[in-house]
Order: structure tokens, then sequence, then C-alpha cells
């Protein structure tokens, strides 16, 4: 409900319930404000890139990842990105996730450590708090 009140200020809007939800009349009135289409069909399947096929048989064509190119890989179709992951938030926040594990890990280890994780059978020796941090 959350998501489907927000995401009208970036385009269309369709809710599809797939009988895990039900608006109250209130949230109906929210919804139909903000301009959301709420379908209560049941959704059969996702066809294709992003195609949302119900169980009547009817298809709505969704455009999947709006304004992101896609490539073909050996995998499928993915996001085209670029250095930054522009155009994809959760390669970008992977990414982001990953640059604050290699700065957890070199504030542990040492910035030539920044790049690996520490092996569980060959741990650092550290004597004391004293030379962890000096390191």
């Amino acid at each position: 409900m959350h998501h489907a009140l927000m995401l009208p200020d970036w385009g269309t809007v369709t809710f599809f319930l797939n009988r895990a939800f039900e608006p109250d009349a209130a949230q109906l009135a929210q919804l139909a404000a903000r301009g959301v289409t709420v379908m209560r069909t049941p959704v059969a399947q996702i066809d294709g890139v992003a195609d949302v096929v119900m169980a009547d048989g009817s298809r709505y064509v969704m455009a999947g990842e709006s304004g992101c190119a896609l490539e073909q890989g050996a995998m499928g179709p993915f996001v085209r990105t670029d250095e930054q992951k522009d155009g994809s938030v959760a390669f970008a926040v992977a990414d982001g996730a990953m640059a604050g594990v290699a700065a957890h890990r070199s504030l542990m280890f040492g910035l030539d450590q920044a790049a690996k994780p520490p092996s569980i059978f060959s741990p650092a020796p550290v004597t004391n708090a004293a030379s962890a941090l000096a390191r």
C-alpha cells in the first residue's frame, strides 16, 4: 500500500493485489486520489521482461527496469550499467556495501588485507589491542 501511494510521482501505477491484500474504503480513496489502478484478478505468471499475465489470460506489458538499457548475457538479459552502476539501485547498493566491507577490513587488518577476507584457517595473529590498532 505504501509503495502504491508513493510511486505515482514517477509514473503510471497499477497495484496488483493478487489476493494478498484488500484495501479498505479509506485506502481505496487514497489510491484513487493518487491515480493508482487497482487490479484484483490474481496474477498467473510474470512473462518476458516484466509482462504480468493474469489468471483470466489478460496481459499487462510493463516496462520493467524503466528507462534502463538491457543487454544479453550468458544467464539472460541484464541491466546495462556504467562504472557508478547508474541504472541499477541494487548494483549501486551492493558496490556500496563492498566498499564498506573493504574499509572495515582495512581498519581491522591493514590496507594490504582490505581486498581479501581473512582466512578462518590462518587468522592474523593479534597479541593485544594496541598492536591491532597500530596496523
